[in-house]
């Protein structure tokens, strides 16, 4: 009797262990985000997060090359027409993917350049980092903004949305076949 309890013990001393060790390995491989203070601007459904007020501008530059943006009296900038670019390109995804953006809301963390986001977001990687990114487990967009466009957000606004409509994660390859339909569509 005394060693079937012993045993016990053990099965679950070793259960909580490997349940701590599952937990600190996320804990260590999730980007980190502790930095120098953000600034947040909010649209309808995304907020923003960025270091330096010509980040919003060069975001807008960066997606305005989009038939969206000429929309809304593409070319010179202004938060109220980066609000509705950026707005619109994640409606568009949506309708694109027949689902709905109401109640919709995500992050959007903008960096320099593809070295600046890769030496904070995931500083154990080195040499070849994607453009932009989309982190589930905190629902926000990393993005470089040397590299980005249009379709690049548009990109990663169809995981994100894919994210908010599916309890269970959609699997990574039929992600980016609905990626690249968006990619044509856009």
């Amino acid at each position: 009797m005394r060693g079937t309890t012993n045993n016990i013990n053990v099965e679950r001393r070793t259960k909580i262990l490997i349940i701590l060790g599952i937990a600190a390995l996320i804990v260590a491989f999730q980007p980190r985000i502790a930095r120098a203070e953000w600034t947040v601007h909010h649209t309808q459904f995304v907020s923003i997060l960025y270091e330096n007020e010509g980040d919003l501008e060069t975001l807008f530059k960066r997606v305005d090359g989009s038939s969206l943006s000429r929309l809304f009296g593409g070319g010179k900038y202004s938060e109220e027409k980066l609000e509705k670019v950026v707005d619109e390109l994640l409606r568009r995804v949506g309708e694109l993917l027949g689902m709905r953006t109401k109640g919709v809301s995500v992050k959007i963390k903008l960096y320099k350049d593809k070295r600046t986001m890769g030496a904070e977001v995931f500083p154990f990687l080195k040499g070849n980092i994607a453009p932009a990114f989309y982190f589930a487990a905190q629902d926000t967009i990393y993005v470089s903004l040397d590299d980005l466009d249009a379709n690049i957000l548009a990109h990663e606004f169809t995981h994100a949305l894919l994210y908010h409509h599916f309890d269970k994660p959609v699997p990574m390859v039929t992600q980016e076949i609905l990626c690249q339909y968006i990619d044509l569509n856009i």
